[in-house]
């Protein structure tokens, strides 16, 4: 999974790899492209990243949920 950090390592290495000769013969660099694969990823990733802690967040209350009916089963059992 990517996060920003390091998209934007590769993005910024990506641009340094330029030779000064090549950036001389490039007027304009369009990375409309890279910019929308970059949103897209990003875009992938958080709603990975939101399902994961939905699917956290529920477990932990299906857990607690199951403690306290235990906690209720034991004291009225007594």
């Amino acid at each position: 999974m990517f996060n920003l950090k390091s998209v934007l390592a590769l993005a910024m290495m990506s641009s340094l790899s330029l030779s000064a000769a090549q950036a001389n013969e490039m007027d304009l660099v369009d990375i409309s492209d890279l910019h929308a694969t970059i949103n897209a990823q990003l875009a992938d990733n958080l709603n990975q990243m939101q399902q994961e802690v939905v699917k956290d967040a529920n477990e932990v209350i299906v857990a607690e949920n199951d403690q306290q009916m235990k906690t209720v089963r034991t004291q009225v059992a007594d």
